[in-house]
């Protein structure tokens, strides 16, 4: 099995600054999905609750 002796490549200004939005976006991203989940899930729950009142 060949060694991953490969050092990385440097970055240029451009590319850098890319990656750098691209991971805000992807912590923005993250976060909104678990706001949304969380919110899907106290939607269900308080519907639940609704349909068992009226029971």
């Amino acid at each position: 099995m060949p060694k991953n002796n490969h050092e990385p490549k440097k970055l240029s200004k451009s590319e850098r600054e890319e990656l750098i939005e691209l991971r805000e976006r992807n912590e923005y991203l993250e976060a909104k999905l678990l706001y949304q989940k969380k919110l899907d899930a106290l939607l269900r729950e308080k519907r639940a609750q609704t349909k068992k009142r009226r029971k």
